[in-house]
């Protein structure tokens, strides 16, 4: 994507300074998490069929260190959620007022350095920037800006599916174009595949550099 920006950039004669940005809902969702609610969550619904309590915090981007820290009532290996919909211990742990203190700990950790990730960028309060992404429905975009702290983080995406945007956001496409999409997102995506593994999270220690995920498959990807 970053390729892409560049040429058009460059052929379009627009002096524009564009910058890569690491990203995932994995690695910055617990970043941008001030209070734990059910609602905070409906994107992992939307992600995966089913998931067990383990499989649930690698998923919002708990390592294993933290996972079994996790003040939990009950085995990891739980169903928290199946066919798409909370099941009762799923629903009972996003309840659980120990569970919620310790997420919310955690997520002051993350958004302390991507904050800093955020400064060695150039994503200061005042500068002209913006983010700019493929997207589905925004949540990376939510993300961005809750993380951020700043006044206004104007953000632009493709909007693949159809969601109210962010505040300060735009989605380019609209509820006429998206239902002939479908069947041609992985071609969209697939073009502007990144050329490396997914961003899992990010070193602690400046300057902020991502983590990657072990992927065979993006490998393969990559040299395709």
């Amino acid at each position: 994507l970053l390729k892409v920006a560049e040429i058009l950039a460059r052929r379009c004669g627009i002096k524009l300074e564009v910058e890569y940005l690491h990203a995932s809902r994995q690695s910055w969702f617990l970043a941008s998490l001030y209070a734990v609610e059910e609602k905070s969550f409906n994107w992992v619904l939307r992600s995966a069929r089913s998931l067990t309590v383990q499989e649930f915090f690698a998923v919002i981007g708990l390592d294993a260190d933290e996972a079994n820290r996790v003040p939990v009532r009950h085995s990891l290996d739980v169903i928290a959620m199946e066919n798409g919909q909370w099941t009762e211990q799923g629903s009972a742990l996003l309840r659980d007022q120990l569970f919620r203190e310790y997420i919310v700990q955690i997520a002051e950790g993350r958004r302390r350095v991507l904050r800093q990730y955020f400064a060695e960028k150039g994503i200061v309060e005042g500068a002209d920037i913006a983010l700019v992404d493929l997207g589905w429905s925004g949540s990376i975009q939510r993300m961005g800006q809750a993380i951020s702290g700043l006044s206004t983080l104007p953000a632009y995406y493709l909007g693949l599916r159809s969601a109210d945007s962010p505040q300060g956001a735009v989605a380019y496409l609209n509820s006429l174009f998206q239902p002939h999409l479908e069947s041609v997102v992985p071609l969209i995506e697939g073009f502007c595949f990144a050329d490396h593994p997914s961003v899992v999270g990010f070193s602690d220690e400046a300057p902020i550099v991502p983590i990657y995920a072990e992927s065979t498959a993006t490998e393969l990807i990559c040299a395709w």
